[in-house]
């Protein structure tokens, strides 16, 4: 019922088709009346180089907005260890207001004949205004603000390699994704190719059985064949736009945004670089080795700040007080005061915190050991998968000769009458996965040097980046 259904909404849709197409073809006077708005023209696809996508994406795709932010916050968190070790003021001021104000009564002298009259006198008044003034500074905290700050530029530059990584990351993301569209569209063109020699093939067995030169299992082999390259080229197609937006989403732009690649694959290049050297470098140049020690260098210090605790602090501090708005008391004070303190017992919880912070750096360590090793795995991995790459692009590209060479005799021979279908439908076959094999291993072969160059930590951004949210409509900042 299902494929009724969509065989009579297919018919339809074919003969609404049909029937635009003849109103086209009707007079003038008769398209006025039917008041048909004019077709609005489509707008080219824009122009997308490699260069182009990846500075889009660095511009644009949220990974980089949030890896920014973050190292944003480890920088104000920089700054606000720091100024724990500078002087601070604090003004207060209190205004308060007392229910029941103290009074008592005072005898007074008065003139002849009472001689003494008493008043009533308040102690104060029922709303008061007091402001008090306090500068502090600590002078020694045993070392916990100097570690502490210690810590903070241990996460600030910890921040820092996460940007680096997060844009190493992007761009490889970003040219698989640019591949993948160059892959999914070589698919397509090789998809229709087969589907237009099969009609052709068609075409020619009919001809063959209506000569009485073929039997009619050509012509219904063709017609499967047919059926079977209509399919392809609709799987090719959709995987060409699935691949398209994954390219759009890498970006970080809007899905419904067109573009017309303008790279092409690189060709390969015999790999000179030796492999040991490789691994050298990327151990030198991959930003999660010099985040890992940032983490280390991190441990570290808040282990020399949870020590910090069992030593004594010193700090002075002044402070000036004034009483406002009394009617008896006018009170104005100011005190010199310094303070020392020790921590005698908190329970061990200095030693536990000092020991949680040796664990972590311990951990981190052990982490940095295995985070050099899977690099080194990477670079190996890359590194071979390059010349593989490379041995499978020339073994494929022969491929596609001997092919198309095998197609053409199969063809001349079929249609010389000496041949049956199916060695011209073999040699079809042969040619078609010669093409989509030669297409995955152009593609395998760049993917692989992007993988290398992720591994080995070569990318660099050329200029600091300027993180935004990507607009819904126009073309992207390139």
């Amino acid at each position: 019922m299902l494929t009724k259904d969509c065989g009579a909404r297919h018919a339809s849709l074919i003969a609404l088709v049909m029937c635009v197409g003849l109103a086209a073809t009707l007079s003038p006077a008769y398209a006025a009346d039917a008041a048909a708005p004019a077709p609005v023209a489509q707008a080219a696809p824009e122009s997308l180089s490699l260069d182009q996508a990846i500075a889009t994406a660095i511009q644009y795709n949220p990974r980089v907005i949030q890896s920014e932010a973050d190292l944003r916050a480890a920088r104000a968190l920089v700054t606000q260890t720091r100024a724990a070790n500078s002087a601070t003021a604090n003004l207060q001021i209190v205004r308060t207001h007392v229910s029941d104000v103290p009074t008592f009564v005072l005898p007074v002298p008065a003139p002849p004949p009472q001689f003494v009259t008493f008043e009533t006198v308040s102690l104060g008044r029922a709303q008061n205004t007091q402001g008090t003034l306090t500068i502090a500074k600590p002078l020694y905290t045993g070392g916990k603000i100097e570690a502490a700050v210690r810590q903070s530029r241990a996460g600030e530059r910890a921040a820092g390699e996460g940007v680096r990584r997060t844009l190493q990351s992007l761009v490889t993301d970003v040219k698989q994704a640019y591949y993948a569209v160059l892959l999914t569209a070589d698919l397509v063109k090789v998809a229709e190719q087969a589907d237009t020699a099969a009609r052709e093939h068609l075409r020619l067995a009919q001809a063959h059985f209506d000569a009485g030169t073929a039997p009619r299992f050509d012509v219904l082999r063709a017609e499967a064949l047919v059926a079977s390259t209509e399919q392809a080229v609709i799987q090719a197609r959709n995987g060409l736009n699935l691949a398209r937006a994954a390219l759009n989403n890498a970006m970080g732009v809007a899905q419904d945004r067109e573009f017309q690649l303008a790279s092409t694959y690189t060709p390969p290049q015999p790999e000179t670089a030796l492999l040991q050297a490789l691994v050298d470098q990327a151990l030198k140049g991959r930003p999660e080795i010099a985040q890992i020690q940032a983490q280390v260098d991190a441990a570290g210090a808040a282990a020399d700040v949870a020590r910090a605790n069992k030593r004594p602090t010193l700090g002075v501090a002044w402070v000036y007080n004034r009483v406002i708005n009394t009617s008896a008391l006018q009170v104005t004070s100011s005190t010199l005061a310094i303070q020392v303190s020790q921590n005698i017992f908190d329970g061990r919880q200095t030693s536990a915190a000092v020991a949680i912070a040796r664990s972590q750096q311990e951990s981190a360590r052990a982490l940095l050991e295995q985070t050099r090793q899977g690099i080194a795995l990477q670079v190996r991995q890359a590194f071979l998968s390059i010349n593989s790459a490379q041995e499978r692009v020339a073994a494929a590209a022969k491929g596609v000769a001997q092919a198309e060479e095998a197609y053409r005799i199969a063809t001349v021979r079929y249609n010389a009458g000496v041949s049956i279908g199916v060695e011209i439908l073999d040699a079809q076959a042969a040619l078609t996965a010669a093409g989509s094999d030669y297409a995955r291993a152009a593609y395998d072969y760049n993917v692989a040097v992007a993988q290398l160059e992720f591994a080995t930590g070569s990318w660099q951004p050329s200029q600091p980046s300027s993180p935004q949210v990507a607009p819904a409509a126009g073309k992207p900042a390139s």
